[in-house]
């Protein structure tokens, strides 16, 4: 209730709302009533059709206010002195307006929409019915957000409606070029036609049948009944100005340099030089029955060439007034030429079904796939923000240098079926092509071409943004910008224009939200990590992300790093709801990541962690303990089989004595005990000799000679069996025969045995002792020494044999040589019983032999 004033007194003012002008409107059961700003005091308006106003207030976003009658199903516009202006609308409740000046609202199962409300004739009664839209979706609540979006919405269901960022508009469509303030279109029904503002020539204007406006004047009076009269202006755009006659049946529109254009014509074949105020027919070379001209482009020195559909020659420049096939060059003759233009650099380009030709003063340069020409089959060659582009049937390429890049997306996408590029003033790449429009930076492009960025990420705008239809191979160009900035694009469905500031630039990084989670169909807490008993599990995860002004170009992708180990990234598809069997046991991480709207990852990654529990098999322990389980296997393995190949070898060592036992007794019976018996008859025969009798001092010498051969046969018998049979004697031969050398040489023998014998392995025992001789032989009779040392140790872990002596030593060459036989036979026998040797100099002189063998291999008792 508003006190004070007379009109309201005791009035309940169920709405309130203020105009353009800062007027106070405030509505009652009973009425209207309206305060001028600076006023004082309510006025009382005219009630509209009807007993009582069951309804309220809503304003335009131009100010202009309205009242809404459920009882009387009515909108009406309000007027401080006009009377008000009312239209039925059926079902009006709660109406709301969008930032376009749309008129929206909903009943149970309809929504209604009245475009530019603000505009309806308040002379014609039926004027909001012919703007009056209506869809069948259920909708309890409209709302209008900032961005101008409409949203609807009831229990169980939300319905964003956004106004198309590229708008279809009432034009016939065709090929586009931008002539000072219009754009023109060449369509091959309607010739070439000046389309703009309908106010820049004010008019009637009439609509054909494809929706196209056209004002009346420009309509001959024999098609008049082709057309309706235009009743709802949801566009002021039309075709102004129309060229027909002439221009019918036009397939193609190229600009040259000079700013000349040229139209092809299909029936006839006809090449036209046209402008607005004249237009000059130029003759074509003879072409066989049914061929058409394919494309049109002037190169850098002002000639003319066309491509044909068909022939046995394809392509011709105009020069002096002459056809020339393929421009007098001998290396264009084959066919299938689909494309032309001029480059950035200058050069005419031809491009047939696989690579493009560059035309300078000497021959073509052949362009192809190895020149980074991937992009399927050529079919354009235009020049666009200072660089060379070539456009096919699975991509773009710039000219860089002497190859070309071609610019591909974030995820590999190329973009297909390209029929025309344009950079607007900023630089960004605009592609009208099979999947849409797309834009590229110009910062993003830029640094593809110079080799600093891989992949580009882009804008593509399509179905849901208003882009439907494939666009336009011909006629002509299919982008224009005029001067306001706007961008024009032919599609197959019609004109499409791209209005300056109608892309909304991303405010914000979209980020990934867990909606709900399932862990074998059981609802888990996302927030809360989880522990998983062990065995196999399913997972799904319903993901939404939260951001952004075009949600619908928001892609989600995902990966898991189990322990540590990350996987790739993979995508997920449209129903964003991610599936995953998790069978090995470990430490899980399952991250999500949310695009831009431009296809970019630059979102923030979200995690969710998770563990299974390992089975027993899989534990930490249980690996151990088959580990050792096998290590004990194998080493029981290697200790019996060590056992069982010294028993081998004390058997054959055994048996290796005995033989030479053997042999022993049959030497000593046989021929020490017959060289014996000889000697001591030859004894007596020389005794009975005269004494000093030439024979027999000659026949004694002879005997002493027996007597010594006899003498050495006995040695080497002792040397095969007794004393050195018995392995505990070791050091009792190596001292006798140390001792008998050092004798025999004049050196000093000391002979050292340290702790207690014991008994040795038959093979060592034999190895070591021959190592011993050797050693004790080398230096007495090599080393020029004056002393000879000899130790051996019966170590508890080991068995040490050292002979050192003070001689001159032995050199390092010798040592390495192997043609020494006496050291390589004791390295040899040294690693027969897996002993360690080394043959020193000292530092003093001399040299010192040590051979060491463990205690396991070298003793027969075990302590």
């Amino acid at each position: 209730m508003l006190a004070g004033h007379d009109l309201l007194e005791g009035k309940f003012i169920d709405d309130v709302e203020f105009d353009r002008l800062g007027g106070l409107w405030a509505k009652t059961s009973e009425g209207v009533f309206h305060q001028a700003k600076g006023a004082s005091a309510f006025s009382s308006q005219p009630l509209p059709p009807g007993d009582s106003v069951l309804g309220g207030l809503v304003v335009s976003p131009a100010g202009q206010p309205w009242l809404w009658n459920m009882s009387g199903q009515t909108m009406c516009r309000l007027d401080s002195i006009k009377p008000f202006a009312c239209w039925q609308a059926p079902g009006v409740a709660d109406p709301k307006f969008d930032g376009d000046g749309n008129l929206w609202w909903a009943d149970n199962t309809l929504v209604h929409r009245v475009a530019n409300a603000d505009s309806l004739d308040p002379s014609d009664s039926q004027a909001l019915a012919k703007r009056h839209e209506k869809r069948a979706v259920s909708a309890e609540e409209i709302v209008h957000s900032p961005d101008g979006s409409v949203w609807l919405g009831n229990d169980d269901t939300l319905i964003r409606l956004r106004r198309p960022v590229i708008e279809r508009m009432p034009l016939p469509y065709g090929g586009l070029l931008a002539e000072g303030d219009d754009v023109w279109v060449l369509s091959f029904v309607r010739g070439m036609m000046r389309t703009g503002a309908t106010s820049a020539s004010p008019g009637q204007l009439l609509a054909a049948a494809d929706g196209s406006q056209f004002l009346r004047s420009v309509v001959p009076p024999s098609e008049l009944t082709d057309y309706e009269a235009v009743t709802q202006l949801d566009v002021p755009i039309a075709v102004l100005e129309q060229h027909k006659r002439d221009l019918y049946g036009a397939i193609r529109v190229e600009r040259a340099e000079d700013g000349s254009i040229y139209i092809a014509r299909l029936t006839p074949p006809t090449l036209v030089r046209w402008s607005p105020s004249a237009s000059e027919e130029i003759a074509l070379p003879e072409l066989e029955r049914g061929a058409n001209i394919r494309r049109v482009q002037t190169d850098a020195s002002g000639r003319v060439w066309v491509t044909l559909d068909r022939g046995q020659v394809v392509a011709y420049a105009l020069e002096s007034g002459k056809w020339i096939p393929y421009g007098g060059y001998k290396s264009i003759s084959r066919p299938g030429l689909v494309g032309l233009g001029l480059g950035a650099d200058g050069r005419f380009w031809l491009a047939d079904e696989n690579d493009a030709l560059a035309i300078g003063e000497k021959e073509p340069l052949r362009y192809g796939v190895r020149e980074g020409l991937s992009i399927g089959l050529p079919r354009r060659i235009v020049q666009s923000g200072g660089s060379t582009w070539a456009l096919g049937t699975r991509g773009i390429a710039a000219l860089v240098a002497d190859r070309f890049v071609a610019l591909t997306g974030l995820d590999g996408d190329r973009i297909e079926g390209a029929t025309d590029i344009f950079h607007d003033l900023n630089g960004d790449l605009y592609v009208n092509g099979a999947d849409g429009v797309t834009r590229i930076a110009a910062e993003d492009w830029k640094r593809v071409l110079a080799g600093t960025l891989p992949a580009v990420p882009f804008v593509r705008f399509d179905r849901w943004d208003g882009v439907r239809w494939p666009p336009m191979h011909a006629p002509g160009p299919s982008i224009a910008r005029s001067p306001d900035g706007t961008l024009w694009f032919s599609r197959a469905g019609g004109l499409m224009r791209l209005l300056p500031g109608a892309i909304v630039r991303k405010t914000s990084m979209p980020q990934v939200i867990i909606a709900s989670l399932e862990i074998d169909e059981k609802p888990i807490d996302a927030k809360i990590p989880t522990m998983l008993e062990s065995g196999s599990h399913r997972l799904k995860m319903e993901l939404l992300a939260a951001g952004g002004n075009r949600p619908e170009k928001i892609r989600l992708r995902y990966r898991t790093i189990k322990d540590g180990a990350e996987e790739q990234w993979r995508l997920l598809g449209e129903e964003r709801v991610l599936s995953l069997d998790l069978i090995d046991a470990g430490s899980y991480q399952i991250q999500t990541q949310a695009s831009d709207e431009d296809g970019a990852w630059r979102g923030q990654v979200s995690n969710y962690s998770l563990a299974i529990r390992p089975m027993f098999y899989q534990t930490t322990w249980f690996y151990l303990l088959v580990a050792t389980i096998v290590i004990g296997v194998i080493a029981a393995v290697y200790v019996l089989r060590m056992r069982t190949i010294r028993n081998r070898m004390h058997i054959q060592m055994i048996a290796r004595i005995r033989e030479r036992e053997r042999i022993a007794r049959d030497l000593h019976d046989t021929i020490l005990q017959g060289a014996q018996g000889m000697l001591l008859s030859l004894q007596a025969l020389a005794s009975k000799l005269p004494s000093g009798d030439s024979f027999r001092t000659r026949m004694e010498a002879v005997l002493d000679r027996t007597e010594d051969v006899i003498s050495e046969g006995r040695d080497r018998i002792h040397l095969l069996r007794a004393p050195e049979a018995s392995t505990t004697d070791l050091a009792e031969c190596v001292k006798c025969h140390a001792e008998d050398c050092a004798t025999e040489h004049g050196l000093i023998c000391n002979f050292v045995v340290s702790y207690a014998i014991r008994p040795l392995d038959p093979i060592v025992y034999e190895e070591v002792r021959q190592i011993a001789r050797e050693a004790i032989a080398n230096a007495c009779v090599h080393a020029q020494a004056r002393q000879l040392d000899v130790l051996i140790e019966y170590g508890k872990t080991e068995l040490l044999l050292v002979v050192k002596d003070n001689g001159v030593g032995i050199s390092a060459d010798r040592l390495k040589a192997d043609r020494h036989w006496g050291i390589s036979g004791m390295r040899e026998r040294a690693r027969i019983i897996d002993g360690a040797l080394t043959i020193e100099v000292q530092a003093s002189g001399g040299t010192e032999v040590r051979l060491m063998v463990r205690a396991e291999r070298a003793y027969t008792d075990r302590r």
